[in-house]
């Protein structure tokens, strides 16, 4: 039993370690890092990156990093959100939202889920402009990275 653990985290640590696949990695992370639904994106990214292959520890480190740009993103992915579907703007003050709930619960619950609603599609709307600008990055500083550590043995 303890020998098929270690194995099985030795294979999560060293799979998905080429230029590409760290990327790829990254970018994902980054991307489900700021889905705006606080909870869900540790088990997408663990389900994703291992559906293809790609580096788990690299992957849920881009993605914590990502938890307090996940936080300040929120208002403006439900803003976007209701812009496309041409909603009215959710009010967002502690003392209107207790007194519209107070009024009619049902209708605030609902219009809450709404607003659940309009920050996801606020988020998907922008999540393959922010995949391809971060692989992009992280593909290119990861080349250099590399191409760095590759003269520095070359000069051994």
């Amino acid at each position: 039993m303890h020998k098929r653990l270690i194995k099985v985290i030795r294979a999560q640590l060293v799979q998905g370690i080429s230029q590409s696949d760290c990327a790829q990695a990254i970018a994902l992370a980054i991307t489900i890092g700021l889905f705006p639904i606080v909870g869900f994106s540790t088990l997408i990214i663990t389900a994703i990156a291992y559906l293809r292959r790609l580096n788990q520890p690299i992957a849920q480190v881009f993605n914590w990093i990502c938890g307090p740009i996940k936080l300040a993103l929120i208002i403006p992915f439900i803003r976007v959100g209701e812009f496309l579907f041409g909603a009215d703007r959710f009010v967002l003050n502690l003392r209107e939202l207790s007194r519209q709930f107070y009024e009619n619960s049902w209708a605030t619950l609902s219009e809450f889920a709404w607003t659940f609603v309009h920050a996801i599609v606020g988020w998907a709307f922008c999540t393959p402009i922010v995949y391809l600008v971060v692989y992009t990055i992280s593909k290119s500083v990861i080349f250099r990275m590399r191409r760095g550590d590759t003269h520095k043995t070359d000069n051994l």
